[in-house]
């Protein structure tokens, strides 16, 4: 009966994971190409004076990368779930998630919003009659700034009120709607135990999710975007708008992971379907990014 799980395995596995490398991989080492070579066909048309601004985007993928790693040992090398894997994984991923947002924020902020580069006005400058930012570095929406920080410390409250507790898998949630199908796997497995007593079928329950990285993720992960939404606040109340901004966005970005696994996790409570879930998002947000800086940059002009 364990078909259905075994499937959504490898399926994870042997196809979405394999994604996800792929992409973390493919956008890394283009993204390096545009910070480091003087090549004149690139990915990414960039001028020179700006590729450093994409070195903080390749910190965050590197640690994506990081953490891929972490969990293709899991799955590839040791075939169970390991508690200072999961929780490396977890770390590396939020830094990543906070990290990428920060080089996100770069490129755009220096390619349409000039938040932070003012080189040529913001994009609410028509709401304001002169730029106080340009003037005296103290801009007229910090007001608006410090409430977005509010509110993502507010948000984070409800992750403190999800369970920590180690969730098993259960194989027999995924029990396939064909009988035949399930009892031909079923006697397969019998069969293949009889003749070989140390075979080794694919096991679904060894794949779980330790209490240690539940609790790293659902407490204190959120404890420090507490702590450092925060601090985006007290830098802008201390003229540090700049500062402020990058904090803010790094929380932002690290709790956008911690709710991700809220939601895979916390609210399913599966962790075979969750591990789907999980590879999925990755791949689709690696797609989403690597469809955009093309767009953004064309590498014919």
């Amino acid at each position: 009966m364990d078909l259905g799980a075994v499937l959504i395995g490898l399926l994870t596995a042997m196809i979405v994971k394999v994604a996800v490398v792929v992409s973390t991989a493919v956008l890394l080492v283009r993204l390096l190409k545009v910070s480091h070579s003087d090549a004149g066909q690139l990915w990414l048309l960039i001028p020179r004076e700006h590729r450093p601004r994409f070195r903080v985007l390749s910190g965050g993928l590197a640690l994506f990368a990081a953490s891929e790693l972490t969990c293709g040992i899991e799955v590839y090398v040791i075939s169970g779930s390991n508690a200072i894997l999961a929780c490396l994984h977890s770390i590396t991923s939020a830094a990543g998630m906070g990290l990428t947002a920060v080089g996100l924020l770069k490129i755009f902020d220096w390619k349409y919003f000039h938040l932070v580069d003012t080189s040529s006005p913001c994009i609410a400058a028509r709401t304001c009659e002169t730029c106080t930012k340009r003037q005296s570095g103290i801009c007229r929406y910090r007001p608006l700034l410090c409430t977005m920080a509010a509110l993502l410390m507010l948000v984070t409250v409800p992750v403190f009120f999800v369970s920590t507790e180690r969730i098993d898998a259960h194989p027999g949630l995924y029990v396939l709607p064909f009988e035949s199908l399930n009892e031909w796997y079923d006697d397969l497995i019998a069969t293949r135990r009889e003749a070989n007593a140390a075979a080794d079928p694919v096991d679904m329950t060894a794949f779980y999710l330790p209490e240690e990285m539940l609790s790293l993720e659902f407490r204190i992960l959120p404890v420090l975007g507490v702590l450092l939404a925060g601090v985006s606040i007290a830098c802008f109340l201390g003229n540090r708008e700049d500062e402020g901004i990058t904090m803010l966005l790094f929380a932002a970005g690290s709790q956008a992971y911690v709710y991700f696994e809220v939601m895979i996790y916390g609210i399913t409570r599966r962790p075979i379907l969750g591990f789907f879930l999980h590879e999925c998002g990755e791949v689709l947000f690696l797609v989403m990014v690597g469809i955009l800086l093309p767009r953004m940059f064309p590498s014919k002009v």
